[in-house]
């Protein structure tokens, strides 16, 4: 049987193409984050996210297996990468697949999500010049 994305799974995988769009993959950590803030600033995606007091970090185990899912048909892909130390021995690292970028282009995203989106690629990517450009300090 396979796997349709719903609206959940297609404002991730529109998410992804957003930032693919700038270059960049995502490791899953950042992926989870950036779902959090961008609901926090009132996109209607609708994860429940857990907060670790000790650090502040987020996870949502639905999104982890959506993730999963959307990997396995193929509208991401999902790549492990090895970690810098001992305690981060591999992570997850995501970009969105053709599958999935045809998939945005024609199902779309509700406008208000989209713009709410679009509004956070847009402050990551003015940062990501900005580190690019040489003009960290």
């Amino acid at each position: 049987m396979t796997y349709r994305p719903n609206s959940k799974d297609r404002k991730v995988i529109y998410l992804l193409a957003k930032l693919a769009e700038l270059g960049l993959d995502v490791r899953e950590d950042a992926l989870h984050r950036l779902v959090y803030r961008i609901q926090r600033e009132g996109a209607r995606i609708g994860f429940e996210f857990k907060v670790a007091s000790s650090d502040g970090s987020v996870f949502s185990h639905e999104l982890a297996e959506r993730l999963e899912r959307l990997a396995e048909a193929g509208y991401v892909k999902r790549f492990m990468v090895t970690g810098h130390s001992y305690e981060e021995l591999y992570y997850y690292v995501y970009r969105v697949s053709e599958k999935g970028a045809a998939l945005v282009k024609k199902a779309g995203v509700a406008q208000r999500d989209r713009r709410i989106i679009d509004e956070v690629v847009k402050r990551i990517g003015d940062r990501v010049s900005k580190l690019r450009g040489g003009g960290g300090g």
